[in-house]
Protein backbone atom coordinates (compact mmCIF):
# COMPACT_ATOMS: atom_id res chain seq x y z
CA UNK A 1 0.00 0.00 0.00
CA UNK A 2 1.19 3.94 -0.68
CA UNK A 3 -0.30 7.15 0.51
CA UNK A 4 -0.24 9.13 -2.66
CA UNK A 5 -0.79 12.59 -3.51
CA UNK A 6 -1.64 13.73 -7.08
CA UNK A 7 -1.57 17.10 -8.44
CA UNK A 8 -3.05 18.42 -11.66
CA UNK A 9 -2.42 21.56 -12.97
CA UNK A 10 -0.04 23.58 -14.67
CA UNK A 11 2.12 27.10 -13.33
CA UNK A 12 3.31 28.75 -10.08
CA UNK A 13 0.14 27.90 -8.26
CA UNK A 14 0.08 24.14 -9.14
CA UNK A 15 4.07 23.82 -8.37
CA UNK A 16 3.19 25.24 -4.75
CA UNK A 17 0.07 22.89 -4.24
CA UNK A 18 2.59 20.28 -4.87
CA UNK A 19 5.62 21.71 -2.25
CA UNK A 20 3.10 22.07 0.49
CA UNK A 21 1.54 18.65 0.15
CA UNK A 22 4.88 17.08 0.48
CA UNK A 23 5.93 19.03 3.20
CA UNK A 24 2.49 18.68 4.91
CA UNK A 25 2.89 14.69 4.46
CA UNK A 26 6.35 14.75 6.24
CA UNK A 27 5.43 16.88 8.65
CA UNK A 28 2.34 14.48 9.01
CA UNK A 29 3.94 11.51 10.20
CA UNK A 30 4.53 10.39 6.54
CA UNK A 31 8.02 11.15 6.09
CA UNK A 32 9.86 12.07 2.96
CA UNK A 33 8.10 10.34 -0.24
CA UNK A 34 9.56 7.01 -1.74
CA UNK A 35 8.96 8.40 -4.78
CA UNK A 36 7.87 11.47 -6.49
CA UNK A 37 7.19 12.25 -10.50
CA UNK A 38 6.88 15.89 -11.88
CA UNK A 39 5.87 16.67 -14.91
CA UNK A 40 4.78 19.83 -17.35
CA UNK A 41 1.21 19.37 -15.64
CA UNK A 42 0.85 16.03 -13.18
CA UNK A 43 3.04 15.50 -10.19
CA UNK A 44 2.82 12.59 -7.72
CA UNK A 45 4.12 11.47 -4.50
CA UNK A 46 4.04 8.22 -2.95
CA UNK A 47 4.91 7.47 0.58
CA UNK A 48 5.36 3.28 2.35
CA UNK A 49 2.54 2.12 5.38
CA UNK A 50 4.50 3.53 8.42
CA UNK A 51 5.36 -0.33 9.59
CA UNK A 52 5.95 -2.29 6.49
CA UNK A 53 9.01 -0.95 3.53
CA UNK A 54 7.95 -1.16 0.08
CA UNK A 55 5.79 1.32 -2.66
CA UNK A 56 3.17 -0.51 -4.28
CA UNK A 57 3.73 1.27 -7.23
CA UNK A 58 4.74 0.79 -10.90
CA UNK A 59 6.06 2.89 -14.06
CA UNK A 60 6.36 2.19 -17.49
CA UNK A 61 7.52 4.83 -19.84
CA UNK A 62 5.97 8.08 -19.05
CA UNK A 63 3.01 5.96 -17.14
CA UNK A 64 2.75 5.34 -13.63
CA UNK A 65 0.68 3.81 -11.01
CA UNK A 66 0.44 4.17 -7.31
CA UNK A 67 -1.82 1.43 -5.57
CA UNK A 68 -3.34 2.32 -1.80
CA UNK A 69 -4.46 -0.86 0.07
CA UNK A 70 -4.79 -4.21 -1.30
CA UNK A 71 -6.25 -4.68 -4.63
CA UNK A 72 -7.14 -8.22 -6.47
CA UNK A 73 -8.14 -8.45 -10.27
CA UNK A 74 -10.52 -11.02 -11.95
CA UNK A 75 -7.16 -12.25 -14.15
CA UNK A 76 -5.34 -13.58 -10.81
CA UNK A 77 -2.98 -10.81 -10.47
CA UNK A 78 -3.46 -9.00 -7.07
CA UNK A 79 -1.60 -6.75 -4.72
CA UNK A 80 2.61 -6.49 -5.38
CA UNK A 81 1.21 -7.40 -9.33
CA UNK A 82 1.41 -3.22 -9.70
CA UNK A 83 3.25 -3.78 -13.28
CA UNK A 84 1.03 -6.26 -14.48
CA UNK A 85 -2.14 -3.72 -13.32
CA UNK A 86 -0.51 -1.08 -15.38
CA UNK A 87 -0.39 -3.08 -18.31
CA UNK A 88 -4.03 -4.22 -17.85
CA UNK A 89 -4.44 -0.66 -17.24
CA UNK A 90 -2.78 1.06 -20.39
CA UNK A 91 -4.16 -2.46 -22.76
CA UNK A 92 -7.70 -2.50 -21.91
CA UNK A 93 -8.19 1.07 -20.25
CA UNK A 94 -9.50 1.95 -16.97
CA UNK A 95 -12.98 0.97 -16.96
CA UNK A 96 -12.58 -2.12 -17.95
CA UNK A 97 -10.20 -2.97 -15.36
CA UNK A 98 -11.80 -1.81 -12.90
CA UNK A 99 -15.02 -3.39 -13.14
CA UNK A 100 -12.79 -7.20 -12.23
CA UNK A 101 -11.07 -5.09 -9.23
CA UNK A 102 -12.21 -5.96 -5.25
CA UNK A 103 -10.80 -5.61 -1.93
CA UNK A 104 -9.87 -2.65 -0.03
CA UNK A 105 -8.01 -0.38 -2.13
CA UNK A 106 -7.54 2.80 -4.41
CA UNK A 107 -5.52 3.55 -7.23
CA UNK A 108 -3.83 6.71 -8.47
CA UNK A 109 -2.74 6.21 -12.34
CA UNK A 110 -1.58 8.57 -15.29
CA UNK A 111 1.15 9.89 -17.13
CA UNK A 112 2.96 13.81 -17.54
CA UNK A 113 -0.48 15.02 -18.43
CA UNK A 114 -3.59 13.37 -16.62
CA UNK A 115 -4.42 11.58 -14.00
CA UNK A 116 -7.09 8.83 -12.43
CA UNK A 117 -8.30 7.88 -9.30
CA UNK A 118 -9.84 4.39 -9.12
CA UNK A 119 -12.19 3.68 -6.08
CA UNK A 120 -13.70 0.52 -5.18
CA UNK A 121 -17.08 -0.89 -4.54
CA UNK A 122 -17.54 0.26 -1.42
CA UNK A 123 -15.14 3.15 -1.13
CA UNK A 124 -14.09 2.20 2.42
CA UNK A 125 -10.41 3.37 0.78
CA UNK A 126 -10.83 6.75 1.25
CA UNK A 127 -9.59 9.14 -1.03
CA UNK A 128 -10.04 12.92 -1.11
CA UNK A 129 -10.09 15.83 -3.53
CA UNK A 130 -9.87 19.65 -4.05
CA UNK A 131 -9.85 22.17 -6.56
CA UNK A 132 -9.68 25.53 -7.53
CA UNK A 133 -8.18 28.16 -9.46
CA UNK A 134 -6.86 25.18 -12.48
CA UNK A 135 -5.53 22.63 -9.60
CA UNK A 136 -7.13 20.02 -8.77
CA UNK A 137 -5.28 17.42 -6.09
CA UNK A 138 -6.08 14.26 -4.73
CA UNK A 139 -4.66 11.88 -2.19
CA UNK A 140 -5.34 9.79 0.83
CA UNK A 141 -5.21 12.36 3.19
CA UNK A 142 -8.37 14.68 3.71
CA UNK A 143 -5.55 17.00 6.58
CA UNK A 144 -2.68 17.45 3.67
CA UNK A 145 -4.94 18.48 1.09
CA UNK A 146 -6.74 20.86 3.53
CA UNK A 147 -3.04 22.01 4.73
CA UNK A 148 -2.52 23.03 0.38
CA UNK A 149 -4.47 26.27 1.25
CA UNK A 150 -6.76 28.06 3.09
CA UNK A 151 -10.51 26.22 3.59
CA UNK A 152 -13.31 27.22 5.86
CA UNK A 153 -14.93 24.32 8.18
CA UNK A 154 -17.41 22.35 6.73
CA UNK A 155 -20.37 22.85 9.24
CA UNK A 156 -22.36 19.77 8.57
CA UNK A 157 -19.16 17.71 8.74
CA UNK A 158 -18.13 18.77 11.78
CA UNK A 159 -21.50 18.73 13.66
CA UNK A 160 -21.94 15.53 12.06
CA UNK A 161 -18.77 14.08 13.34
CA UNK A 162 -19.16 15.53 16.89
CA UNK A 163 -22.77 14.45 17.66
CA UNK A 164 -21.83 11.10 15.99
CA UNK A 165 -18.14 10.51 15.39
CA UNK A 166 -19.29 9.79 11.52
CA UNK A 167 -19.36 12.19 8.47
CA UNK A 168 -21.56 11.00 5.97
CA UNK A 169 -22.16 11.65 1.86
CA UNK A 170 -19.08 12.65 0.64
CA UNK A 171 -18.24 15.37 3.53
CA UNK A 172 -14.89 16.16 5.38
CA UNK A 173 -14.33 18.87 8.61
CA UNK A 174 -13.13 21.11 5.46
CA UNK A 175 -15.59 23.05 3.27
CA UNK A 176 -12.80 22.62 0.03
CA UNK A 177 -11.88 18.98 0.84
CA UNK A 178 -14.28 16.06 0.04
CA UNK A 179 -14.46 12.17 -0.49
CA UNK A 180 -14.33 10.88 -3.50
CA UNK A 181 -17.42 8.44 -4.40
CA UNK A 182 -17.09 4.59 -4.27
CA UNK A 183 -16.88 2.60 -7.65
CA UNK A 184 -15.93 5.42 -9.23
CA UNK A 185 -13.09 6.50 -12.43
CA UNK A 186 -12.40 9.63 -11.49
CA UNK A 187 -10.49 11.70 -14.08
CA UNK A 188 -8.33 14.66 -12.75
CA UNK A 189 -8.31 17.69 -14.94
CA UNK A 190 -6.84 21.19 -13.93
CA UNK A 191 -9.06 22.78 -11.85
CA UNK A 192 -12.43 20.41 -11.61
CA UNK A 193 -12.48 16.32 -11.62
CA UNK A 194 -15.64 14.42 -12.65
CA UNK A 195 -16.55 11.16 -12.48
CA UNK A 196 -16.00 9.75 -16.04
CA UNK A 197 -17.59 5.76 -15.41
CA UNK A 198 -18.81 3.43 -12.28
CA UNK A 199 -17.25 0.08 -11.87
CA UNK A 200 -19.67 -1.31 -10.23
CA UNK A 201 -23.41 -1.00 -9.48
CA UNK A 202 -25.82 -2.74 -6.42
CA UNK A 203 -28.60 -1.46 -8.84
CA UNK A 204 -27.25 -4.24 -11.58
CA UNK A 205 -27.86 -7.07 -9.15
CA UNK A 206 -31.24 -9.00 -8.39
CA UNK A 207 -32.38 -9.31 -5.15
CA UNK A 208 -34.24 -12.09 -3.71
CA UNK A 209 -33.14 -14.63 -6.65
CA UNK A 210 -30.98 -16.64 -4.39
CA UNK A 211 -32.35 -19.55 -2.15
CA UNK A 212 -30.69 -20.74 0.69
CA UNK A 213 -28.67 -23.94 -0.58
CA UNK A 214 -27.77 -22.02 -3.62
CA UNK A 215 -26.88 -18.66 -1.60
CA UNK A 216 -24.89 -20.80 0.94
CA UNK A 217 -22.68 -22.49 -1.98
CA UNK A 218 -22.44 -19.68 -4.02
CA UNK A 219 -21.20 -17.30 -0.47
CA UNK A 220 -19.01 -19.80 0.22
CA UNK A 221 -17.60 -21.01 -2.95
CA UNK A 222 -16.34 -16.86 -3.59
CA UNK A 223 -15.18 -17.32 0.06
CA UNK A 224 -12.55 -19.95 -0.30
CA UNK A 225 -11.42 -17.75 -3.49
CA UNK A 226 -10.86 -15.02 -1.08
CA UNK A 227 -9.09 -17.00 1.28
CA UNK A 228 -6.55 -18.81 -1.67
CA UNK A 229 -6.20 -15.40 -2.93
CA UNK A 230 -5.05 -13.93 1.08
CA UNK A 231 -3.13 -17.12 1.38
CA UNK A 232 -0.31 -15.65 -1.71
CA UNK A 233 -0.69 -12.20 -1.05
CA UNK A 234 0.51 -12.25 2.88
CA UNK A 235 2.54 -15.25 4.62
CA UNK A 236 1.36 -14.41 7.90
CA UNK A 237 -1.65 -12.63 8.58
CA UNK A 238 -3.24 -12.57 11.86
CA UNK A 239 -7.28 -12.78 12.37
CA UNK A 240 -9.85 -11.49 14.67
CA UNK A 241 -11.57 -14.41 16.73
CA UNK A 242 -14.31 -13.09 18.96
CA UNK A 243 -17.02 -14.61 20.22
CA UNK A 244 -19.30 -13.42 17.90
CA UNK A 245 -20.93 -14.85 14.19
CA UNK A 246 -18.60 -12.60 11.79
CA UNK A 247 -14.72 -13.69 13.25
CA UNK A 248 -16.19 -17.32 13.26
CA UNK A 249 -17.28 -16.76 9.57
CA UNK A 250 -14.03 -15.33 8.50
CA UNK A 251 -11.80 -17.72 10.22
CA UNK A 252 -13.80 -20.96 9.04
CA UNK A 253 -13.39 -19.85 5.10
CA UNK A 254 -9.38 -19.15 6.16
CA UNK A 255 -8.98 -22.43 7.45
CA UNK A 256 -10.92 -24.03 4.30
CA UNK A 257 -8.46 -22.31 2.30
CA UNK A 258 -5.40 -23.64 4.43
CA UNK A 259 -4.35 -20.02 4.73
CA UNK A 260 -1.66 -19.97 7.58
CA UNK A 261 -2.98 -17.77 10.14
CA UNK A 262 -2.69 -16.96 13.84
CA UNK A 263 -5.71 -15.71 15.86
CA UNK A 264 -6.12 -12.72 18.36
CA UNK A 265 -8.74 -10.99 20.59
CA UNK A 266 -8.22 -8.10 23.07
CA UNK A 267 -10.17 -7.66 26.14
CA UNK A 268 -10.08 -8.80 29.73
CA UNK A 269 -9.11 -12.55 30.86
CA UNK A 270 -12.92 -12.62 32.26
CA UNK A 271 -14.62 -11.06 28.94
CA UNK A 272 -16.90 -13.56 27.18
CA UNK A 273 -14.85 -12.49 23.83
CA UNK A 274 -11.55 -13.29 25.58
CA UNK A 275 -13.20 -16.85 26.70
CA UNK A 276 -15.18 -17.85 23.97
CA UNK A 277 -12.62 -17.48 21.55
CA UNK A 278 -9.73 -18.62 23.34
CA UNK A 279 -11.52 -22.09 23.42
CA UNK A 280 -12.06 -21.94 19.96
CA UNK A 281 -8.41 -21.40 19.16
CA UNK A 282 -7.67 -24.63 21.54
CA UNK A 283 -10.22 -26.53 20.26
CA UNK A 284 -9.08 -25.32 16.42
CA UNK A 285 -5.70 -26.14 17.02
CA UNK A 286 -4.87 -21.76 16.08
CA UNK A 287 -2.22 -19.92 17.75
CA UNK A 288 -4.00 -17.13 19.73
CA UNK A 289 -2.99 -13.74 21.07
CA UNK A 290 -4.74 -12.45 23.69
CA UNK A 291 -3.51 -8.74 23.91
CA UNK A 292 -5.06 -7.03 27.56
CA UNK A 293 -6.95 -3.84 26.93
CA UNK A 294 -4.44 -2.03 29.42
CA UNK A 295 -5.19 1.24 30.65
CA UNK A 296 -7.40 3.76 29.01
CA UNK A 297 -4.89 5.93 26.03
CA UNK A 298 -3.53 8.70 27.85
CA UNK A 299 -2.48 11.82 25.55
CA UNK A 300 0.62 10.85 23.80
CA UNK A 301 -1.25 8.12 22.54
CA UNK A 302 -4.17 10.01 21.32
CA UNK A 303 -1.34 12.41 19.55
CA UNK A 304 0.66 9.55 18.40
CA UNK A 305 -2.47 7.52 16.51
CA UNK A 306 -3.66 10.86 15.23
CA UNK A 307 -0.86 10.38 12.59
CA UNK A 308 -2.88 7.60 11.11
CA UNK A 309 -6.39 9.32 11.84
CA UNK A 310 -5.57 13.00 11.04
CA UNK A 311 -8.06 13.71 13.64
CA UNK A 312 -11.46 11.93 11.71
CA UNK A 313 -11.86 9.04 14.30
CA UNK A 314 -12.93 9.36 17.76
CA UNK A 315 -10.06 10.31 19.85
CA UNK A 316 -9.94 7.51 22.74
CA UNK A 317 -11.38 4.83 20.65
CA UNK A 318 -8.95 5.01 17.49
CA UNK A 319 -5.97 5.18 19.94
CA UNK A 320 -6.87 1.62 21.64
CA UNK A 321 -7.28 0.27 18.09
CA UNK A 322 -3.45 1.98 17.41
CA UNK A 323 -2.60 0.63 20.41
CA UNK A 324 -3.43 -3.37 19.36
CA UNK A 325 -2.13 -2.45 15.49
CA UNK A 326 1.23 -1.39 16.80
CA UNK A 327 1.92 -4.52 18.70
CA UNK A 328 0.47 -7.02 15.82
CA UNK A 329 2.35 -4.84 12.96
CA UNK A 330 5.50 -6.12 14.62
CA UNK A 331 4.91 -10.01 14.29
CA UNK A 332 2.35 -10.16 11.50
CA UNK A 333 2.43 -9.49 7.30
CA UNK A 334 -1.59 -8.20 7.90
CA UNK A 335 -4.79 -7.87 10.15
CA UNK A 336 -7.91 -9.82 8.65
CA UNK A 337 -11.29 -8.90 10.36
CA UNK A 338 -15.00 -10.23 10.16
CA UNK A 339 -16.25 -6.64 9.21
CA UNK A 340 -18.96 -6.91 6.54
CA UNK A 341 -20.56 -9.92 7.97
CA UNK A 342 -23.34 -7.99 9.26
CA UNK A 343 -24.72 -7.92 5.40
CA UNK A 344 -25.18 -12.35 5.57
CA UNK A 345 -26.88 -11.74 9.04
CA UNK A 346 -29.74 -8.95 8.28
CA UNK A 347 -28.05 -6.91 10.52
CA UNK A 348 -30.66 -3.72 11.36
CA UNK A 349 -33.40 -5.47 9.65
CA UNK A 350 -35.65 -5.39 13.03
CA UNK A 351 -36.68 -1.68 11.97
CA UNK A 352 -38.44 -2.92 8.70
CA UNK A 353 -41.21 -4.83 10.34
CA UNK A 354 -42.48 -8.53 9.90
CA UNK A 355 -41.59 -8.29 5.79
CA UNK A 356 -38.56 -7.11 4.88
CA UNK A 357 -38.78 -8.86 1.36
CA UNK A 358 -41.79 -6.37 0.36
CA UNK A 359 -41.47 -3.51 -1.58
CA UNK A 360 -42.63 -0.32 0.33
CA UNK A 361 -41.73 3.14 1.56
CA UNK A 362 -38.27 3.22 3.95
CA UNK A 363 -39.35 4.96 7.28
CA UNK A 364 -36.35 6.89 7.19
CA UNK A 365 -36.91 8.90 9.99
CA UNK A 366 -38.00 5.52 12.19
CA UNK A 367 -34.25 4.30 11.21
CA UNK A 368 -32.55 7.63 11.45
CA UNK A 369 -34.28 7.89 15.46
CA UNK A 370 -32.94 4.22 16.09
CA UNK A 371 -29.75 3.82 14.33
CA UNK A 372 -27.90 7.17 12.94
CA UNK A 373 -29.00 9.71 15.21
CA UNK A 374 -29.48 7.01 18.68
CA UNK A 375 -28.04 9.13 21.55
CA UNK A 376 -26.66 11.76 19.27
CA UNK A 377 -27.13 15.55 20.72
CA UNK A 378 -28.19 18.06 18.79
CA UNK A 379 -24.89 20.93 19.60
CA UNK A 380 -25.63 24.31 20.02
CA UNK A 381 -22.59 25.69 18.85
CA UNK A 382 -23.32 26.90 14.88
CA UNK A 383 -25.72 29.65 14.33
CA UNK A 384 -29.35 28.45 14.11
CA UNK A 385 -29.29 28.67 10.49
CA UNK A 386 -26.75 25.97 10.25
CA UNK A 387 -27.95 24.25 12.97
CA UNK A 388 -28.14 20.20 12.43
CA UNK A 389 -30.98 18.20 14.02
CA UNK A 390 -29.75 14.80 13.99
CA UNK A 391 -33.24 12.64 13.33
CA UNK A 392 -34.16 14.88 10.46
CA UNK A 393 -31.11 15.18 9.04
CA UNK A 394 -30.36 11.73 9.08
CA UNK A 395 -33.49 10.95 7.52
CA UNK A 396 -33.03 13.48 4.62
CA UNK A 397 -29.28 11.29 4.06
CA UNK A 398 -31.29 8.15 3.78
CA UNK A 399 -33.89 9.08 1.84
CA UNK A 400 -31.22 10.56 -0.78
CA UNK A 401 -29.20 7.37 -0.93
CA UNK A 402 -32.53 5.36 -1.35
CA UNK A 403 -34.02 6.92 -3.62
CA UNK A 404 -32.34 5.07 -6.48
CA UNK A 405 -33.66 1.99 -5.54
CA UNK A 406 -37.28 2.45 -4.14
CA UNK A 407 -39.08 -0.06 -6.05
CA UNK A 408 -36.50 -2.68 -4.78
CA UNK A 409 -37.60 -5.05 -1.82
CA UNK A 410 -36.72 -2.88 2.03
CA UNK A 411 -33.85 -5.52 3.16
CA UNK A 412 -32.13 -4.86 -0.02
CA UNK A 413 -32.41 -0.85 0.26
CA UNK A 414 -31.43 -1.11 4.14
CA UNK A 415 -28.09 -3.52 3.13
CA UNK A 416 -27.02 -0.78 0.74
CA UNK A 417 -27.62 1.53 3.61
CA UNK A 418 -25.89 0.27 5.96
CA UNK A 419 -22.75 -0.58 3.01
CA UNK A 420 -22.82 3.15 2.18
CA UNK A 421 -23.62 4.73 5.11
CA UNK A 422 -21.98 2.71 8.26
CA UNK A 423 -19.26 0.44 6.38
CA UNK A 424 -18.10 3.23 4.10
CA UNK A 425 -18.22 6.25 6.66
CA UNK A 426 -17.63 4.84 9.74
CA UNK A 427 -16.06 1.40 9.29
CA UNK A 428 -13.80 2.47 6.22
CA UNK A 429 -12.49 5.55 7.68
CA UNK A 430 -10.84 3.45 10.75
CA UNK A 431 -9.74 0.88 8.03
CA UNK A 432 -8.61 3.75 6.03
CA UNK A 433 -6.82 5.15 9.04
CA UNK A 434 -4.92 1.69 10.49
CA UNK A 435 -3.91 0.41 6.44
CA UNK A 436 -1.53 3.38 6.65
CA UNK A 437 0.24 1.47 9.17
CA UNK A 438 0.19 -1.71 7.61
CA UNK A 439 -2.38 -4.28 5.48
CA UNK A 440 -5.65 -4.01 7.09
CA UNK A 441 -8.43 -5.54 5.11
CA UNK A 442 -11.79 -7.71 5.47
CA UNK A 443 -12.16 -10.51 3.28
CA UNK A 444 -15.97 -10.06 3.15
CA UNK A 445 -15.42 -6.45 1.84
CA UNK A 446 -14.98 -8.43 -1.63
CA UNK A 447 -17.41 -8.05 -4.44
CA UNK A 448 -17.21 -11.42 -5.26
CA UNK A 449 -18.77 -12.20 -1.17
CA UNK A 450 -21.25 -9.42 -0.97
CA UNK A 451 -23.20 -9.92 -4.22
CA UNK A 452 -24.18 -13.62 -3.69
CA UNK A 453 -25.45 -12.29 -0.10
CA UNK A 454 -27.14 -9.11 -1.24
CA UNK A 455 -29.15 -11.25 -3.87
CA UNK A 456 -30.34 -13.96 -1.01
CA UNK A 457 -33.78 -14.05 0.03
CA UNK A 458 -34.62 -12.52 2.68
CA UNK A 459 -36.02 -14.94 4.86
CA UNK A 460 -33.25 -17.28 4.70
CA UNK A 461 -30.75 -14.26 6.11
CA UNK A 462 -33.47 -13.44 8.87
CA UNK A 463 -32.42 -13.61 12.14
CA UNK A 464 -28.78 -15.16 11.72
CA UNK A 465 -30.68 -18.34 9.43
CA UNK A 466 -28.16 -17.87 6.42
CA UNK A 467 -24.51 -17.62 9.15
CA UNK A 468 -25.53 -20.95 10.68
CA UNK A 469 -26.33 -22.75 7.26
CA UNK A 470 -22.93 -21.44 6.35
CA UNK A 471 -20.92 -22.93 9.17
CA UNK A 472 -22.75 -25.74 9.38
CA UNK A 473 -21.82 -26.78 5.87
CA UNK A 474 -18.38 -25.24 5.55
CA UNK A 475 -16.97 -25.91 9.16
CA UNK A 476 -19.19 -27.85 11.30
CA UNK A 477 -16.77 -28.33 14.08
CA UNK A 478 -17.51 -24.50 14.70
CA UNK A 479 -21.06 -24.58 14.04
CA UNK A 480 -21.22 -27.06 17.00
CA UNK A 481 -19.13 -24.22 19.91
CA UNK A 482 -21.09 -21.81 21.78
CA UNK A 483 -21.76 -18.73 21.30
CA UNK A 484 -21.77 -15.66 23.55
CA UNK A 485 -25.76 -16.31 24.26
CA UNK A 486 -24.94 -19.64 24.91
CA UNK A 487 -26.23 -21.50 21.79
CA UNK A 488 -24.34 -23.61 19.35
CA UNK A 489 -23.79 -21.42 15.82
CA UNK A 490 -25.22 -24.51 14.01
CA UNK A 491 -29.41 -24.47 12.41
CA UNK A 492 -31.88 -25.33 14.84
CA UNK A 493 -33.20 -29.17 15.00
CA UNK A 494 -35.16 -31.18 17.16
CA UNK A 495 -32.10 -33.07 18.06
CA UNK A 496 -30.12 -30.57 19.53
CA UNK A 497 -32.92 -27.67 20.21
CA UNK A 498 -32.09 -28.69 24.01
CA UNK A 499 -29.26 -26.75 23.33
CA UNK A 500 -30.35 -23.35 22.30
CA UNK A 501 -32.19 -22.95 25.78
CA UNK A 502 -29.53 -20.49 27.54
CA UNK A 503 -29.88 -18.54 24.63
CA UNK A 504 -33.88 -18.73 25.09
CA UNK A 505 -33.10 -17.61 28.49
CA UNK A 506 -30.62 -14.98 27.54
CA UNK A 507 -33.18 -13.38 24.90
CA UNK A 508 -35.69 -13.34 27.15
CA UNK A 509 -33.73 -11.45 30.16
CA UNK A 510 -32.48 -9.13 27.40
CA UNK A 511 -36.50 -7.78 26.80
CA UNK A 512 -36.91 -7.74 30.50
CA UNK A 513 -34.61 -5.42 30.73
CA UNK A 514 -35.52 -3.79 28.12
CA UNK A 515 -39.06 -3.21 28.81
CA UNK A 516 -37.81 -1.97 32.04
CA UNK A 517 -35.36 0.62 31.05
CA UNK A 518 -32.34 -1.23 31.90
CA UNK A 519 -28.99 -1.42 29.65
CA UNK A 520 -28.96 -4.30 27.09
CA UNK A 521 -25.85 -4.17 26.49
CA UNK A 522 -21.94 -3.80 28.60
CA UNK A 523 -20.59 0.11 28.02
CA UNK A 524 -17.11 0.13 26.10
CA UNK A 525 -14.48 2.08 28.14
CA UNK A 526 -14.66 5.34 26.01
CA UNK A 527 -18.44 4.91 26.68
CA UNK A 528 -17.45 5.17 30.71
CA UNK A 529 -16.48 8.79 32.46
CA UNK A 530 -12.62 7.22 33.78
CA UNK A 531 -10.87 8.09 30.58
CA UNK A 532 -12.18 11.61 30.15
CA UNK A 533 -11.67 12.41 33.60
CA UNK A 534 -8.55 11.08 33.78
CA UNK A 535 -7.28 13.01 30.36
CA UNK A 536 -8.77 16.10 32.10
CA UNK A 537 -5.95 15.95 34.80
CA UNK A 538 -3.40 16.27 31.78
CA UNK A 539 -2.29 19.67 31.29
CA UNK A 540 -1.81 18.99 27.93
CA UNK A 541 -5.48 18.50 26.97
CA UNK A 542 -6.40 21.33 29.26
CA UNK A 543 -4.34 23.10 27.20
CA UNK A 544 -5.67 21.58 24.10
CA UNK A 545 -9.54 22.32 24.99
CA UNK A 546 -9.17 25.69 26.54
CA UNK A 547 -12.18 27.62 24.45
CA UNK A 548 -10.49 30.67 24.79
CA UNK A 549 -7.37 29.16 22.37
CA UNK A 550 -8.79 26.39 20.86
CA UNK A 551 -8.84 26.48 16.57
CA UNK A 552 -12.64 25.15 16.65
CA UNK A 553 -13.69 28.41 18.84
CA UNK A 554 -12.67 30.81 15.65
CA UNK A 555 -15.96 28.60 13.94
CA UNK A 556 -18.32 28.44 16.42
CA UNK A 557 -20.27 30.00 19.44
CA UNK A 558 -17.29 29.99 22.11
CA UNK A 559 -19.26 31.31 24.93
CA UNK A 560 -21.28 27.70 23.96
CA UNK A 561 -17.87 25.59 22.81
CA UNK A 562 -17.19 26.70 26.72
CA UNK A 563 -20.36 25.64 27.95
CA UNK A 564 -19.76 22.09 26.41
CA UNK A 565 -16.31 22.22 27.52
CA UNK A 566 -17.45 22.68 30.92
CA UNK A 567 -20.05 20.17 31.14
CA UNK A 568 -17.23 17.39 29.95
CA UNK A 569 -15.31 18.00 33.46
CA UNK A 570 -18.22 16.59 35.37
CA UNK A 571 -18.56 12.99 36.35
CA UNK A 572 -22.09 12.73 35.17
CA UNK A 573 -21.60 13.69 31.19
CA UNK A 574 -24.29 12.52 28.77
CA UNK A 575 -22.69 11.90 25.49
CA UNK A 576 -19.20 10.14 26.56
CA UNK A 577 -18.24 9.68 22.69
CA UNK A 578 -19.09 13.80 21.86
CA UNK A 579 -15.82 14.12 24.24
CA UNK A 580 -13.76 11.87 21.79
CA UNK A 581 -15.16 13.16 18.98
CA UNK A 582 -14.29 16.73 19.95
CA UNK A 583 -11.02 15.88 21.19
CA UNK A 584 -10.35 14.45 17.46
CA UNK A 585 -11.77 17.82 15.83
CA UNK A 586 -9.65 20.11 17.56
CA UNK A 587 -6.44 17.92 17.71
CA UNK A 588 -6.59 17.78 14.11
CA UNK A 589 -7.54 21.56 13.83
CA UNK A 590 -4.27 22.17 15.70
CA UNK A 591 -2.39 19.84 13.55
CA UNK A 592 -3.54 21.36 10.08
CA UNK A 593 -2.49 25.41 11.91
CA UNK A 594 1.45 23.48 11.92
CA UNK A 595 1.45 21.71 8.43
CA UNK A 596 0.19 25.63 7.17
CA UNK A 597 2.69 27.10 9.15
CA UNK A 598 5.21 25.18 9.87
Amino acid sequence: MSEFLVVVGEGSRAESWFERGVRAAERAGAGAPGREIRGPRVRVAAWPRRAKPGLAAASSGRRWLIASGSWFADDGTQVGDEAALLRALADRGAEAVASGLEGFFALAVGDEREATIVTEPIGSRHVYVRDGDGVTAAGTSALVLAALDDTALDPIGCQEFLATGVMYEDRTPYAAVRALPPASIVALDAGRWRVSARSWSIRRLQPETLDAGEAVEAFGSAMLAVGRRLARAFARPVADLTAGWDSRILCAFLRGSAVSFETTVTGTADEPDVVLSTRIAQRLGLQHRVIPSGAAPDFDEISRSLTLTDGLCNALGYARVYRVHRELAQRFDASLNGSFGEVARGYWWELLGPTPAASAPLDAEHIARRRYAAGAPALALWPTAERLEPVPHFAGVLRRLDGELASAPLAFRLDRAYLRMRMRCWQGRIASSTDRLWPCLSPLIFRSALEPLLRTKADVRLRNRFARRVLARFAPDLARLPLESGGPASPMTPWNAWRFLPEAFGFAGKVVRKLTGQRTYARTLEETAAPRLALWRDDRLRDALDPQRMELGAHVDRDALAGLLAATREPEFGHELVFGNLLALELGLRRLRTLRHG
